[in-house]
């Protein structure tokens, strides 16, 4: 039991945060007393004063030591499961913004890679590493077929106008002789 600074009542001891500092292991005035003397009112009077001190904390140079050496020795000793979370919120994120950019759902992507083989519609180049791109139409937001990346690119800089692809066709092939 203790006896809070600011407010005198006696309550127990994990009322009170924990001090390195002090001679009992515990601050003086209780969690409740804390947070009410730095809450948002203090922290709106005071936040030149905050940046400050967080500017001068974050910028300590053994600090900043201590911080790296604990980040490498945690990646060294954790590797294996920061590499696997890493995959799988890869795998999540590519899912979440496929679904948000095209409308397409991991199921419907799963349909047209095996239709296709997974291989490029236009090319039939099989990705190395990379997935393939959702191609559809940018008027009516319908999907239209899986593409390699560069064939993804040269529809996006030919602004999906046929005309203009059969005119390039023609060219190569004139200057292909």
């Amino acid at each position: 039991m203790k006896q809070c600074s600011k407010c005198k009542q006696v309550k127990d001891e994990s009322e009170f945060h924990k001090s390195k500092d002090s001679k009992d292991g515990r601050v003086s005035q209780c969690k409740v007393c804390k947070s009410a003397y730095y809450g948002p009112a203090y922290r709106a009077a005071n936040r030149e004063k905050i940046k400050q001190q967080q500017k001068a904390y974050n910028l300590n140079p053994a600090r900043r030591e201590r911080k790296s050496a604990y980040a490498k020795l945690y990646y060294i000793t954790h590797r294996e499961r920061l590499v696997e979370y890493r995959n799988s919120r890869r795998a999540q994120a590519t899912a979440i913004s496929r679904r948000w950019k095209t409308g397409c759902t991991p199921e419907q992507y799963a349909a047209l890679l095996a239709k296709q083989n997974s291989r490029c519609a236009i090319c039939g180049a099989v990705p190395n590493g990379k997935e393939l791109c959702i191609d559809h139409d940018h008027e009516t937001g319908i999907l239209r077929e899986l593409l390699c990346d560069r064939c993804n690119k040269t529809l996006g800089l030919l602004k999906d106008d046929p005309i203009v692809a059969r005119s390039m066709a023609a060219y190569l092939e004139k200057w292909r002789q």
